[in-house]
């Protein structure tokens, strides 16, 4: 948060003066020319581990293992984005479709580097922090869908959705032609004229 308060100019002027708070490492993952507002949100709870995993949520009687993988696992943000199976399958399955980029490790850590690595405006960055956003939403929704309402998707449908959540906002999205937008339709399979 900022602080405010009260600043005096060497003109004798009295103004309300801000002291700028610590950036996050994480702070190039929210926004861009792709977001979609609702998985930026879930990404922002995600990102700050705000998320009503079990872990977090104590003197509950239910099982406090993950309903994604079995129950194997206690329910943490750490196991679900992405140690848990089914997330690191997702994770794979984009991997192999659109050349996603991840590293196997805590999720602090995996997004401080994702942050390093896709800043910037460059559509292939824009593109990666878009469907990291939507794949965390999608696995969260997929968490309280099985928890809440006993359904279940398999890992490649949830990965299907991310994917073409982001696919549909590229291609609603006004990018003038260029050699990066050649490059994001060519690695996305999209259409390259758009009428």
């Amino acid at each position: 948060m900022d602080f405010r308060g009260w600043a005096v100019h060497n003109s004798g002027c009295t103004c309300v003066a801000t002291t700028p708070s610590t950036q996050v490492p994480w702070r190039w993952l929210l926004g861009g020319k792709f977001k979609i507002p609702r998985h930026d949100f879930i990404l922002w709870l995600a990102l700050l581990e705000r998320l009503s995993t079990l872990d977090r949520l104590w003197m509950m009687e239910q099982d406090s293992g993950c309903v994604l993988c079995g129950r194997l696992h206690m329910e943490s943000h750490d196991h679900l984005f992405f140690k848990c199976p089914f997330s690191s399958h997702c994770i794979s399955l984009l991997k192999a479709a659109v050349r996603f980029q991840w590293l196997d490790v805590r999720w602090a850590r995996a997004t401080t580097w994702a942050s390093k690595r896709w800043r910037g405006s460059h559509l292939l960055n824009a593109a990666a922090r878009t469907l990291l956003a939507s794949l965390v939403y999608h696995i969260w929704s997929e968490r309280n869908r099985r928890r809440f309402s006993s359904t279940a998707s398999s890992a490649p449908i949830v990965a299907r959705k991310a994917i073409e959540d982001v696919k549909l906002r590229i291609l609603s999205t006004s990018v003038p032609p260029s050699l990066q937008r050649s490059v994001l339709y060519r690695i996305w399979k999209l259409p390259s004229d758009r009428n």
